[in-house]
């Protein structure tokens, strides 16, 4: 959870060791990028050494080409997974701020209700 007086988000990761990864990547979304929460839960993620993938950076492939060649540290391994891949790490949002707006994920079977 994160908030001030204008905003309250509310989010929660599944993906064992990648989790806080995630919840790192979905903050900077929404508040250094000032994304709302379906676009930050729908931008392009990194793993670092996710259990599947060894010590790997693992990136989705939605990313440029200038960011897997010039952005990334050297003397890493880079694979390049799937689009909005699963393995990747699933995350959802809550954004409470005048209204209330949820963002599911496209990586998983989640849906976003209310009432």
């Amino acid at each position: 959870m994160a908030f001030s007086e204008e905003k309250m988000i509310i989010f929660g990761a599944a993906g064992a060791e990648g989790q806080p990864q995630t919840h790192v990547q979905l903050l900077i979304n929404m508040i250094d990028k000032d994304m709302n929460s379906q676009d930050a839960v729908d931008f392009p993620r990194l793993i670092y050494g996710r259990y599947i993938y060894d010590n790997k950076i693992n990136l989705e492939g939605r990313f440029s080409e200038k960011n897997v060649n010039g952005q990334l540290p050297r003397g890493y391994e880079i694979k390049i997974v799937d689009e909005f891949e699963n393995s990747i790490g699933f995350a959802n949002i809550i954004l409470k701020d005048q209204s209330m707006i949820v963002g599911e994920n496209p990586r998983m079977g989640s849906v976003a209700l209310g009432y």
